[in-house]
């Protein structure tokens, strides 16, 4: 009886190492398989936004645009530079070839805003719009879809 109760703290304490190295095994499985994973997500993200992003965009930039705003005291100016993402090489040419006209159109537009019609972040996303209809107008229907800003000051 004596041999008895001395094996029982020896295979509890047996039983209890057991535990704990299979938690510890668990555990390490586990933090590897999130961090595989991880990283597998992130190469199918990065692959298919290179899927998505065609080669044969071109930007044209546009020389900036230094325009009165329409303020009844004529104090109010707009200050922009865009790019022109064209979709392909030939159509990038054509706005190129027809810049003076492109031009035209958008310091019509924007004379014809106020600062009010500017301020608010939706308007110049409507702003951006209202230019990809214009240079579209020139080009041809649907031609151009996006354009970018890259400096816009109105004062």
């Amino acid at each position: 009886m004596a041999e008895e109760e001395q094996e029982k703290p020896k295979r509890t304490f047996l039983i209890i190492i057991i535990i704990a190295v299979v938690i510890l095994i668990l555990a390490g499985a586990g933090i590897a398989w999130f961090f595989l994973q991880d990283s597998s997500s992130q190469e199918e993200t990065s692959a298919s936004v290179e899927k998505k992003i065609p080669e044969e965009i071109t930007l044209v930039t546009v020389p900036q645009f230094l325009v009165n705003l329409s303020d009844p005291l004529g104090r109010r100016f707009i200050k922009i530079t865009i790019s022109i993402e064209a979709p392909n090489p030939q159509v990038a040419a054509k706005v190129e070839k027809q810049m003076f006209q492109i031009r035209d159109r958008i310091i019509l537009l924007l004379s014809s805003k106020t600062y009010g019609d500017l301020a608010a972040l939706d308007s110049k996303l409507y702003l951006k719009n209202e230019i990809v209809e214009r240079i579209n107008q020139v080009i041809a229907p649907d031609a151009i879809r996006q354009i970018y800003i890259s400096d816009m000051i109105i004062q």
